[in-house]
């Protein structure tokens, strides 16, 4: 990557000593779309302003350029057509950056994200319409009415969550909340799908729906692992990753919190 590159060699030709330079090595490891320089940096600031007279306004500076630069890598990934990494940053940015930012400022770019995701399961869901008739879409409709409702309900709990993740409690509760109604809304799914097993299209359509359950239950744990590793609640966060680990063994996310929380 070339931006990786030239910020490489721009730090090689001046290497940071203080925590002046190492911010400003922060700053433009943002720009360039490094997330992870752009955070090693800023940690290297502050151990470097660790102790000075300066240091509680120099951590308030940090803390308040990570949170805009977090909401501008979530607004920059959804110019560029990138919904994960949208999702990713907003993750970031709700579970590290919560305290600087007001629950108005979160819902707004929680919103934005889920215009985009709204934008493309409507999508999705055309491109299938489009291969049934009318019939045929009344009656998967029919099926899976009230396990889309559950659903429904379960996304609504993590959309709060994200919403709430200036309150640790109030979101990790609200997370599982939504997990109790994933789970139920799977088996739900996983019933109806028994019972019909020869109907191509509900096959398809529940596939779909399946995959949405799965990540956003995903998702939802990870949150709450999140908000309360950053709350110091290591012992509940590691429970939360765990979970995430029993539905998804392979997640880098939760295996890399659980290698963190391990260090402790």
């Amino acid at each position: 990557m070339v931006s990786a590159s030239a910020w490489r060699l721009e730090k090689a030709a001046n290497p940071p000593t203080d925590f002046a330079t190492h911010f400003a090595l922060a700053k433009k490891a943002a720009d360039y779309g490094l997330e992870t320089q752009a955070g090693n940096e800023a940690r290297a600031a502050l151990k470097a302003a660790k102790g000075s007279d300066g240091y509680e306004a120099d951590r308030k500076a940090v803390h308040a350029w990570a949170a805009d630069a977090l909401e501008a890598m979530v607004d920059r990934s959804l110019k560029e057509n990138d919904l994960k990494a949208a999702q990713h940053y907003l993750h970031l940015l709700t579970t590290r950056m919560s305290d600087i930012r007001t629950e108005e400022q979160i819902h707004a770019v929680a919103a934005r994200v889920e215009a985009v995701e709204d934008a493309k399961k409507a999508h999705a869901r055309g491109k299938r319409e489009q291969r049934m008739n009318q019939k045929e879409q009344a009656t998967i409709a029919r099926h899976l009415k009230p396990i889309q409702a559950e659903v429904d309900r379960a996304d609504a709990k993590y959309k709060e969550a994200v919403r709430k993740s200036r309150s640790t409690t109030q979101s990790s509760h609200l997370c599982e909340e939504s997990i109790k109604l994933y789970k139920s809304s799977w088996k739900s799914l996983q019933k109806l799908m028994k019972e019909h097993p020869n109907d191509k299209h509900l096959a398809m359509v529940g596939a779909d729906l399946g995959h949405h359950i799965h990540d956003n239950a995903i998702r939802s744990a990870l949150h709450a692992a999140s908000v309360l590793t950053t709350q110091s609640d290591y012992k509940n966060a590691m429970d939360w990753a765990r979970k995430v680990l029993a539905i998804e063994p392979d997640n880098a996310d939760a295996k890399k919190m659980v290698s963190t929380i391990q260090k402790i």
